[in-house]
């Protein structure tokens, strides 16, 4: 019995030591902005339907935020961002990226969302698979001000997908099915 109370407790403290030090992430867990992540190069990683929080904490432009998430196959997503209002002057600029691989990528959405407004959800979009990126930037009040991002997702086939524009990208419509959109 002793044995078996020594391992467990042995089990438990490794267990503890080991999600202290970052070792493990899970989707849902709570993460926070680094510093340099003021390009998409250095951008914090944030796991889908997991929450990462930062700070502008320069008032000028040069204090920008990056942030990215993977989808491992298309999913309908849409991305969180969230802070305590407030009556004060200031902004933040949210944009939407898909990667497209060698340094280029396009922009999905943009917002400008004010301090008094509110928190702000981007449309839910229907994404194919890979890299995409969150880049946030804030002038006067919203900078210093702590700001989440959560990307929220869900693997779903019946979703429309992005970037089906033109018939030749059309997304397949078989008889007695449905599309969301």
């Amino acid at each position: 019995m002793k044995r078996v109370l020594s391992f467990a407790l042995s089990l438990v403290m490794l267990l503890s030591i080991t999600g202290g030090l970052g070792l493990t992430a899970y989707a849902g867990d709570t993460y926070y902005e680094t510093e340099d992540n003021d390009d998409y190069s250095s951008a914090d990683y944030v796991p889908v339907n997991s929450t990462i929080y930062g700070v502008c904490s320069d008032y000028s432009y040069s204090d920008t935020d990056w942030y990215k998430f993977t989808l491992s196959s298309p999913a309908k997503v849409n991305v969180q961002f969230s802070f305590n209002r407030a009556d004060a002057d200031g902004d933040w600029y949210v944009y939407l990226y898909k990667y497209e691989g060698n340094g280029d990528y396009s922009t999905l959405d943009y917002e400008d969302v004010y301090v008094y407004d509110g928190s702000y959800t981007f449309s839910s979009l229907g994404l194919p698979a890979g890299t995409y990126f969150v880049k946030v930037y804030g002038y006067n009040s919203a900078c210093g001000r702590q700001y989440s991002i959560t990307p929220k997702c869900s693997y779903v086939s019946n979703w429309e997908t992005e970037f089906n524009d033109e018939y030749t990208s059309a997304d397949p419509l078989s008889m007695g099915t449905t599309r969301y959109f």
